[in-house]
């Protein structure tokens, strides 16, 4: 009787900690008015930066930021990801292959988006007024409207070395 009692308070326990415990970088967004994007266009699974230092010497450093998303709408297309206020292109892989610039996700579809910059390369801004653990996805839909995913409290990973 008693480890009957033991393991429905364990089972209890683990409940709530799946319920109560969220990752920060998985927010949805909500519904806003106007050019926001909708809770329904996209899930972000996680988002994560992580500053890098070349092996070399005197070598590059710079930051690469990872988004792992489900589309849950047909016809959308990435423009750009703005990250501490400047533009950066997107990479997007799907299933681990790259996929080219033209790609149209369909709804279902589990996507990893990419993007990096080097700390000595010239880069343009954008107006997104941002904080440094906040991204800014900027995408289309098929009639061209622009919208916007931000996603806060990015996950920040320890630096590595690329040789």
């Amino acid at each position: 009787m008693i480890k009957k009692l033991h393991l429905l308070f364990s089972l209890i326990i683990i409940f709530s900690a799946f319920t109560f415990i969220q990752c920060s970088s998985s927010k949805k967004v909500p519904k806003n008015k106007g050019k926001e994007a909708l809770l329904e266009d996209i899930q972000v699974l996680s988002a994560r930066s992580t500053t890098w230092l070349s092996g070399k010497r005197n070598g590059e450093q710079g930051t690469e930021f990872i988004i792992d998303l489900i589309i849950n709408k047909d016809n959308l297309n990435f423009s750009f990801l703005c990250a501490r206020n400047i533009w950066l292109d997107i990479r997007i892989l799907k299933s681990n292959e790259i996929q080219p610039k033209n790609f149209q996700p369909m709804k279902g579809d589990t996507l990893n988006l990419r993007s990096s910059f080097m700390s000595n390369e010239l880069t343009a801004s954008c107006n997104d007024s941002l904080k440094d653990n906040e991204l800014m996805i900027h995408y289309t839909e098929l009639d061209n409207k622009d919208l916007k995913l931000k996603i806060e409290n990015v996950i920040t990973k320890q630096g590595e070395v690329k040789h």
